[in-house]
């Protein structure tokens, strides 16, 4: 199994959302292994990603983050743009960083960023669950610059978007502040 972290802190056009005749993965349920399709895996593994990360601000008396769905859309292109080119990097091969990336969206709201960046790999089959999500938000939290952006009390909104083809995911992280 591979693992690589990445974190970026600062001041693309969306891909297409994963289609429905993606490959089948396993999520388990209660203990009962059922497959659902690709689509379905990675917004478990979005959700919980967003309920650790929650829990985590809680447990240091921290308020949740409010989950922005401009910035999710931005994490899920910047993951599954990662995946379809075959890089591991806050900024793309054109060089656009996260707070390039906010602002050609047109923005302007968002007065900071920064972002965590995770890959894992595993053979023969990844399984996207719950246990996966929680895994890569323990990962986030034992890296000193991922759990400080987690932590920041100068974030208000998170994004999380994640992109996975079977064997390989990648989940982005993409903190914003609209506090001047």
């Amino acid at each position: 199994m591979r693992l690589v972290l990445m974190i970026v802190i600062s001041g693309l056009s969306a891909l297409p959302a994963p289609q429905e005749s993606a490959p089948r993965v396993q999520v388990p349920d209660r203990g009962v292994r059922r497959p659902v399709s690709l689509r379905d895996g990675i917004a478990l593994v979005e959700r919980r990603i967003f309920e650790r990360v929650n829990l985590e601000r809680q447990r240091q008396g921290l308020p949740a983050f409010i989950k922005a769905e401009d910035l999710t859309s931005l994490a899920r292109a910047h993951s599954a743009d990662m995946l379809a080119r075959n890089y591991f990097a806050h900024k793309t091969p054109e060089g656009l960083a996260p707070w390039d990336r906010i602002r050609s969206a047109g923005l302007s709201k968002y007065t900071g960023s920064g972002e965590n960046i995770v890959n894992r790999s595993s053979r023969p089959a990844l399984e996207l669950s719950v246990s996966l999500a929680d895994k890569l938000v323990d990962d986030w939290m034992h890296s000193s610059g991922h759990r400080a952006n987690i932590l920041a009390t100068e974030f208000e909104y998170v994004g999380v978007g994640a992109a996975a083809n079977g064997t390989s995911i990648m989940a982005t992280l993409l903190f914003g502040s609209t506090r001047n």
